[in-house]
C-alpha cells in the first residue's frame, strides 16, 4: 500500500510539474520567456528550502500521518483554484503574449530555427511540424537532450550525495545540511538569473557558458583543505546547478517554437533519464575509494562534453508551420 501511495505520489509530482508548468509558462512569454521559465523554475527550488521545515513541524506536532494529510489537503486545495484561474493561451483572453497591448514584432530567436515567431491570432495551436520521427533525425534534438542530459548527471549526482561529502570532510551533520540548504537556495536564484540572461543575450552562449562555469565549480571541490575555495564551490556550483533546468525548457522553447514546445519536450525529456546514473556513480566513488572526487571529476568531464555539444548546436533545418486553428 505504501509503494502504491508513493508511485501515485511521484506520478503526480510529474504530471504538474515539468512539462505541464513549462508548457504554460511557454504559451503566456515570449519576450520575456527567460525570465518567466526561471522565475516557475526558482519557485520549485523555494518550496524545497521551506516546506520541508513547515513538514517538520507539522509532525512534531500531528506525527506523520497528520503532516501527510495536512500536505496532501492543501495541494488539493489548489486544484480548483488552478481551474478557474489557468487558461492555455492569452489569446483566449483577448490578449497577447507578455502582457503587451500592441502586437509587437516578436523576436523570441525562433528566426535562427527558420521559424517565424508570430502570435497567434486564435486559441488553439495545431503542431504538426516535429513527428517523432523527424525528431529522431534532427541533430539538435540530439545534442540539446544528451548535452543536458549530462549536465544532470553531474547535478543530480552531487545534490544527492552533498550532505554527506560534508560531513566526510569534517563538519557535523546539522552544519552539513546547513550548507546543503545554502546550496539549494542559491540554486533558486541561479535558475531565475540564466533564464534571464536567456533573454538578454545569446542563449546558445549562455547554456554553453553555464556548463563550463558548472564545470569549474565542481572542480573547486576537490581542494577540500580551504574553506575560501569550499564556499566558492557553494556559490558557483549553486548558482550554476540552477540554471540547469530553467535554460533546458528555455532552449527547446527557441529551437523548435511556441507552438510546438510541448510535443517536443515530451520527447525530449526522455533524454533526462540518464541522469540516474548520477547517483550510481556517486555511490560506486565512495564505495571504491572513500571519496566523492572520483565521480566529481567524472562530473567534470561531462560538462565539458555538455558544453562542446552545446557550442555545435545549429537551427533544425525543417521550418516549422505553426499556425492557430480556431476552436
Amino acid at each position: 500500500q505504501f509503494y502504491f501511495f508513493y508511485i501515485l505520489l511521484f506520478v503526480g509530482n510529474g504530471a504538474y510539474g515539468g512539462i505541464v508548468s513549462a508548457t504554460a509558462v511557454n504559451n503566456w512569454f515570449v519576450l520575456k520567456r527567460g525570465r518567466a521559465m526561471g522565475f516557475a523554475a526558482a519557485g520549485i527550488s523555494f518550496s524545497g528550502a521551506i516546506l520541508p521545515m513547515i513538514a517538520m513541524i507539522a509532525i512534531v506536532n500531528s506525527g506523520v500521518d497528520g503532516a501527510a494529510l495536512c500536505i496532501g489537503v492543501s495541494v488539493m486545495l489548489m486544484a480548483p483554484l488552478a481551474w478557474f484561474v489557468m487558461r492555455e493561451w492569452p489569446e483566449e483572453m483577448g490578449m497577447l503574449p507578455d502582457g503587451v497591448t500592441a502586437e509587437p514584432a516578436f523576436s523570441c530567436r525562433t528566426e535562427q530555427s527558420g521559424q517565424t515567431c508570430n502570435t497567434p491570432k486564435k486559441a488553439g495551436s495545431a503542431c504538426n511540424a516535429w513527428p517523432f520521427a523527424l525528431l529522431l533525425r534532427t541533430g539538435a534534438f540530439w545534442k540539446l537532450g544528451l548535452s543536458f542530459a549530462m549536465l544532470m548527471i553531474g547535478t543530480v549526482g552531487v545534490m544527492s550525495q552533498l550532505k554527506p561529502r560534508f560531513t566526510d570532510i569534517g563538519f557535523s551533520s546539522l552544519h552539513a545540511m546547513t550548507l546543503m540548504s545554502v546550496t539549494a537556495l542559491i540554486g533558486s536564484v541561479g535558475k531565475y538569473s540564466w533564464g534571464s540572461f536567456c533573454d538578454r543575450f545569446e542563449p546558445k552562449r549562455v547554456v554553453v557558458l553555464m556548463a563550463l562555469t558548472n564545470a569549474a565549480g565542481l572542480s573547486l571541490a576537490l581542494y577540500q583543505n580551504s574553506m575560501i575555495t569550499l564556499i566558492l564551490f557553494i556559490v558557483v556550483f549553486g548558482f550554476t546547478m540552477g540554471g540547469i533546468m530553467s535554460t533546458y525548457s528555455i532552449m527547446v522553447a527557441i529551437f523548435f517554437g511556441r507552438d510546438c514546445f510541448p510535443s517536443v519536450l515530451r520527447y525530449i525529456s526522455i533524454f533526462l533519464i540518464l541522469q540516474l546514473a548520477g547517483y550510481l556513480i556517486a555511490g560506486q566513488s565512495h564505495d571504491r575509494t572513500g571519496s566523492y572526487d572520483h565521480a566529481y571529476m567524472i562530473y567534470i568531464g561531462l560538462d565539458l562534453l555538455a558544453a562542446a555539444l552545446l557550442a555545435t548546436l545549429k537551427p533544425p533545418k525543417a521550418t516549422a508551420t505553426l499556425k492557430h486553428q480556431p476552436k
